[in-house]
């Protein structure tokens, strides 16, 4: 297909007609081999397999260098740099990216593994500073997959924390476990709105009534107004 689709230069209309060509093919490889995800907004990100495409489309090819241990405010992990090339050998661009322990997906996984998704995300990057043009015509954002791999578990997070937030404050201070089983902010609202009701003995109608939205799309606010109207039916001092 690269040679289907020569590379050209210092003339924008033929650059974005190799462009829409090259976004065609992509969309049609990336539909047929799954090579990119959604992570929770409206476009999809593309994996690095898909980056190296638009690499051989534009005749480009990446080599990365041996990733290195690397420590950055007390946290350990993996850096590691690539450079892309053109078809004559000439340097056209580079990339460093990392993959740390305090990432809930790379806590626990052995060295080589960092290293690996170090290497990894430095491509799909490398990659990504010529060439996300070519992804944002097809439809796809211009951030790589591997990038984005930490967003789910960092709402998660999030979530997780303002939902204890008020629930410590709504106890007294009292510290909440969160269940193992939460995996979207969604889940950790519920969770939360659950404790609370059940904690109080609050009717689920009646605060249904108040928030104005079902018990189960209840989010930070809804659970906040619980905590005061706990407050008041309980009296609870925190």
């Amino acid at each position: 297909m690269s040679q289907d689709l020569p590379v050209v230069e210092h003339n924008p209309k033929n650059e974005l007609a190799f462009g829409k060509e090259a976004a065609k093919y992509l969309l049609a490889v990336v539909r047929a081999q799954g090579l990119a995800r959604k992570f929770g907004g409206q476009k999809e990100h593309l994996y690095v397999e898909a980056w190296q495409l638009l690499g051989q489309f534009a005749g480009i090819y990446a080599i990365p260098e041996d990733a290195s241990p690397i420590t950055v405010n007390e946290v350990q992990g993996a850096i590691a740099h690539v450079a892309l090339y053109d078809g004559q050998g000439r340097k056209v661009g580079a990339a460093t990216a990392y993959c740390m322990r305090d990432e809930p997906n790379w806590r626990h996984k052995p060295w080589f593994q960092l290293a690996s998704m170090a290497q990894t995300r430095a491509v799909s990057k490398a990659f990504r500073t010529r060439l996300a043009w070519i992804a944002i015509l097809g439809g796809y954002s211009g951030t790589p997959a591997e990038e984005m791999e930490n967003q789910p578990e960092i709402e998660k997070d999030a979530a997780v924390g303002a939902g204890l937030e008020i629930l410590e404050k709504a106890t007294g201070g009292r510290k909440i476990k969160p269940k193992e089983s939460i995996t979207t902010p969604e889940e950790a609202r519920k969770t939360a709105a659950d404790y609370m009701m059940k904690q109080y003995n609050l009717s689920i109608s009646d605060l249904e009534d108040k928030m104005k939205k079902p018990y189960t799309k209840w989010g930070e606010e809804e659970l906040e107004k619980i905590r005061i109207i706990a407050k008041e039916m309980r009296d609870i001092s925190y």
